[in-house]
């Protein structure tokens, strides 16, 4: 990891919550990599296919991550074990940013 803040011991179900304390979240899985951070949710579905709202909470995990412990993740992967399946997620910073934009909006507006 790079700068701030230490990462967790466990590597499961790992709690991440927004600075201004209006997201949290539970990550299912973290591993620390050579390549940095992989976040892993895993999902009892048994879709073919990966979700829209999947690829968005995973998104929002990966800021999530960042405002914890101020740095970004490097991968983000939904894993269905039923299927033996895995999808990685596109975690690009602006992407991410944009997901939790849309959110505080709808939000606010509740």
């Amino acid at each position: 990891m790079t700068g701030g803040a230490v990462s967790p011991v466990r590597d499961s179900e790992v709690q991440v919550q927004s600075r201004d304390g209006l997201f949290a979240g539970r990550i299912d899985r973290v591993k620390h990599t050579h390549t940095g951070v992989r976040l892993i949710d895993y999902k009892s579905a048994t879709h073919t296919d990966l979700p829209e709202r999947y690829k968005r909470q995973m998104q929002l995990y990966a800021w999530l991550w960042h405002e914890t412990y101020n740095d970004w993740p490097t991968e983000a992967t939904v894993v269905y074990p039923f299927r033996a399946q895995f999808w990685s997620v596109d975690i690009a910073p602006a992407i991410c940013e944009q997901v939790v934009f849309e959110a505080a909006e709808v939000i606010a507006q509740l």
